[in-house]
């Protein structure tokens, strides 16, 4: 309980001493930087209490035990362009130990470090920057974070202080990060979703200086990647291997691109879009070996493209749809599913079209507890030597046009389609139309209007 004081105290002093730290305008923060920016040191407690006043206070706890020594500063980047490759051995950070340099150019942060508003950091080719995981560092970017070509990774034993605790790269507030190239290993815990290793969270008064760009990186042994409430973000062509937990969320985002990356045996899903996030575009990503679900909507997202994705050997669904609205999934490869090839649960208007779904534990394509009225279509999909091809359990109206049972037979349907799919064992190979409709099912005329038309790439 004496800790417990002692800690809340120095969070009270912090966020009252921040008071004055709200985000700048975007006009303001978009200004020209000067020529140099400066790395300082600045009050441990306004670091936090920027922080939780962009990402909230869940997980901080933890963050805060882990500092040692227990009352040291935290470094920042102040004023402007601070380029990581001008750091001198005789910067006033280094003679204190909280930084240190190998003859090689390695860094080691031993303490937290922010890059404030209107401030920006660049990390330059094969620059290698480790974060001392037994003294509490990370990295906090609340300006403009460029790594090109670098490394960052975790570094050191475990803090004896809070074990879980291990260092972690957020871009928040108004933030925008440029990675191009980068290599993160190591990094995250579950302490809260900001903390899982690589993450934007973006929200509040202001929008973010910039779109946020991750491309050609490569994550290792993270708990994840989380993307919250960013606009236009673009992840494209990275590779993200065993993480701890899910691989990559998308919450709140919106026009949001996701292309060319691979995802490879994640803990938990391989990919998430919840929480209303809205037009996601998911293109040619490789999804392998998720210990859940490979991809995953739901949260009352809506206006998603999954294009020519493969997804193989997910643990559970290869891809799950559930309370979501106009999600298109088009020439899309799932193969090896532990649970069903594609599940679509109390979800409307959904077009399958073009889709290969193969060797399912379960069922191709499950859909179930869809809202009366519902119509889902599914066109030109091939189903080969799954338990099930197609299986239902109140699955509303359902459109087949020109889908390939001829692989799947005789094992073509299951659940409450079966008493209404005579015409699909009498034509497997989809030349003609059918329509399948339960009974009690309510027929509409056609799908929403209010569906945009989303295209790829």
């Amino acid at each position: 309980m004496p800790e417990l004081r002692r800690i809340s105290r120095r969070l009270r002093a912090g966020l009252l001493a921040a008071l004055c730290l709200c985000p700048l305008p975007p006009q303001a923060s978009a200004q020209s930087l000067p020529e140099a920016g400066r790395l300082v040191e600045m009050d441990f407690r306004l670091v936090m209490a920027a922080m939780a006043q962009r990402v909230g206070a869940n997980g901080q706890l933890g963050l805060i035990r882990a500092q040692l020594p227990e009352n040291a500063p935290a470094l920042a980047v102040v004023g402007g362009q601070f380029d990581l490759s001008g750091l001198s051995a005789d910067h006033d950070a280094v003679h204190a130990g909280w930084i240190t340099m190998t003859p090689d150019g390695a860094i080691t942060l031993h303490r937290p470090l922010v890059v404030w508003e209107g401030a920006a950091l660049s990390i330059p080719g094969n620059a290698e920057l480790a974060l001392n995981r037994a003294t509490g560092a990370f990295l906090l970017n609340l300006g403009t974070l460029s790594l090109t070509d670098a490394t960052v990774l975790s570094a050191g034993e475990a803090s004896a202080a809070s074990p879980d605790f291990r260092p972690f790269v957020l871009t928040a507030g108004t933030g925008a990060a440029e990675i191009l190239g980068g290599r993160f290993d190591g990094l995250g815990y579950d302490g809260a979703p900001a903390f899982a290793g690589f993450a934007i969270v973006n929200g509040g008064i202001f929008p973010a200086i910039g779109r946020s760009q991750v491309e050609r990186s490569d994550f290792r042994n993270l708990e994840g990647l989380y993307v919250d409430g960013t606009k236009g973000a673009d992840l494209r062509n990275n590779a993200i291997h065993a993480s701890r937990g899910g691989a990559l969320t998308l919450k709140q985002t919106t026009d949001t691109s996701v292309s060319g990356n691979l995802i490879r045996s994640a803990s938990q899903h391989g990919i998430r879009i919840t929480s209303g996030a809205t037009s996601t575009r998911l293109h040619e990503n490789r999804v392998e070996s998720a210990g859940k679900i490979g991809i995953f909507i739901d949260g009352a997202s809506r206006d998603v493209l999954l294009e020519r994705n493969l997804v193989t050997d997910a643990e559970s669904d290869g891809v799950l749809v559930r309370r979501a609205h106009c999600v298109q999934l088009r020439q899309n490869a799932v193969r090896a599913s532990g649970g069903n090839g594609i599940e679509i649960r109390q979800s409307t208007s959904v077009t399958l079209s073009g889709n290969r779904l193969e060797h399912s534990r379960r069922a191709g394509v499950l859909l179930s507890q869809q809202p009366p009225g519902t119509e889902t279509a599914l066109s030109a999909n091939v189903f080969m030597a799954n338990t099930t091809g197609l299986s239902g359990a109140a699955p509303a109206r359902l459109h087949l046009v020109g889908n390939d049972f001829t692989g799947q037979f005789p094992r073509l349907v299951a659940g409450d389609l079966a008493l209404v799919a005579r015409g699909l064992f009498a034509d497997p190979a989809g030349a003609h139309p059918v329509i399948l409709e339960p009974a009690g099912g309510t027929a509409l005329s056609g799908f929403r209007s209010d569906c945009p038309v989303m295209e790829g790439y």
